[in-house]
């Protein structure tokens, strides 16, 4: 065993009062930045998921409509054409293409008036989303046969025109001036919340068939396709090039080019985490400079007595490293076990809460991987050790005549 670990090791096992409050206030420094650094990431992580999900869920992550598609809800229709949607479901990156229909509605009740945008799904839809959000009842039911007269509302509009499930509304549809205004009877089969304002005070689920009706159009025709993908880190590089399979008629947009303004935002909770993350190891690495300098303190007269033994100051130098680094493992050790600990208890408890209207969660989300992880801890152990390398330098300036004398 190297003299310079040899001595470090004997020293890790007994400390003097004088350094002992010091250095467990440098471990707790560590292990408290790196929990907070865990949690910072892991809330992020989580957040920024959990916000996507939510968004891709309800839109997926690509959308596919006419060139002058408008705001109004009022679509121009595109035929489902089967060449190109086969080949955009033949892309390796593609998960699945789903065809909807969109139509702006009012419905009344005996009481309330509410207009709503009815979001026309068919059997090839991904309903896991929706399913997961439905609070009470179920989605309007999706078959091949004739379309069933079943909608489903989200929990602000149940709310606020006082429905529940199993009641029958009307849904006043306004035409074009060619066409008369039509008025369609819905039974209300289930409730939803996703917990995003702009989709809940806005949108209904129906069958894609009566909207498809109220249009006039025939039954190879839709409003537009969404498209799902397997990466959605990828989804800038991907638009252009599944963009390219579509005909040029056709305009394709992504999540981030549909809703910039909750992307954007997401972009900033990245600021937020570098500026937490640099200041909790600059904590670290103080606290830990700290403590090394009180060690050096505090064994001033063992350094000279190495000195007059023939030691160079290297070796002095790493003794004190090596006692440093073992300081920085129990930080990261138990800053591990807090930062992992919470999160973890977070994730399957959902213990704090959230005003969905503000955060569109109801909960704090977490969510870690491994590498990110060891990333925290491998930078904050490096960071440490070589910001030790200054102060351990003062050691060169040690005499040993002075060093043995001191006490």
């Amino acid at each position: 065993m190297q003299f310079p670990l040899f001595t470090a090791r004997r020293l890790a096992l007994g400390q003097g009062s004088f350094s002992s409050l010091i250095i467990r206030l440098g471990i707790a420094a560590v292990a408290i930045s790196i929990a907070v650094m865990i949690l910072a990431i892991g809330i992020m992580r989580g957040y920024k998921r959990e916000i996507t999900e939510k968004i891709t869920g309800f839109n997926a992550h690509l959308m596919i409509n006419a060139l002058d598609f408008n705001e109004s809800y009022e679509a121009r229709p595109i035929p489902d054409n089967e060449a190109y949607r086969k080949e955009l479901e033949a892309h390796p990156e593609v998960l699945n293409t789903q065809a909807f229909i969109q139509k702006a509605g009012i419905i009344k009740t005996e009481e309330y008036i509410e207009g709503l945008i009815l979001k026309g799904i068919g059997t090839d839809y991904d309903t896991r989303f929706l399913r997961q959000s439905m609070q009470t009842g179920r989605l309007p039911t999706l078959s091949d046969s004739l379309p069933t007269e079943e909608l489903a509302l989200s929990r602000y509009t149940a709310n606020k025109l006082k429905l529940d499930t199993g009641q029958k509304i009307s849904v006043i549809f306004i035409q074009n001036e060619s066409q008369p205004v039509r008025i369609r009877r819905f039974v209300v089969t289930g409730i939803f919340e996703t917990g995003l304002d702009n989709y809940d005070k806005t949108f209904g689920i129906v069958d894609l068939r009566h909207l498809r009706r109220l249009y006039g159009w025939g039954d190879d025709q839709i409003e537009g396709l969404e498209v799902r993908v397997r990466d959605f880190d990828r989804i800038d590089e991907l638009t252009p090039e599944l963009a390219g399979i579509v005909p040029p008629l056709y305009r394709v947009l992504n999540a981030r080019e549909i809703r910039p303004q909750i992307f954007d935002w997401l972009s900033l909770l990245d600021t937020n985490v570098v500026i937490i993350l640099t200041l909790m190891i600059i904590v670290a690495a103080i606290n830990i400079i700290t403590a090394l300098l009180i060690l050096i303190l505090e064994r001033t007269n063992m350094i000279g007595i190495l000195k007059a033994l023939g030691s160079r100051d290297v070796q002095i130098r790493r003794i004190f490293l090596w006692k440093a680094a073992y300081l920085i493992f129990l930080g990261l050790f138990y800053g591990n076990a807090v930062g992992l600990g919470l999160g973890l208890l977070q994730k399957y408890s959902g213990l704090i809460k959230l005003d969905p209207g503000s955060y569109y969660l109801n909960h704090v989300p977490f969510d870690l991987d491994l590498w990110p992880m060891l990333a925290i801890n491998a930078g904050t152990f490096l960071f440490c050790i070589i910001v030790l390398l200054l102060p351990a330098r003062i050691i060169s300036g040690i005499s040993p005549v002075k060093a043995i004398r001191f006490n």
